[in-house]
């Protein structure tokens, strides 16, 4: 998971349970300071991303 630290700043209380389920899956997470060119990326896509590893299903 990719979180700009702008938005774990901003939204401290949900960040801190999303990256507790986060770190107990054992996935990595990385935090993007907004002064580079990649968080400013970030910040337009909505402060956080993820890759999932995992089909995700169309059909209800």
């Amino acid at each position: 998971m990719i979180v700009l630290d702008e938005t774990y700043k901003e939204r401290g209380g949900e960040m801190r349970d999303l990256i507790s389920m986060v770190l107990k899956t054992r996935a990595n997470l990385v935090i993007i300071p907004l002064s580079t060119e990649g968080g400013e990326k970030l910040r337009s896509i909505g402060g956080i991303a993820a890759l999932l590893r995992f089909p995700i299903s169309s059909q209800p």
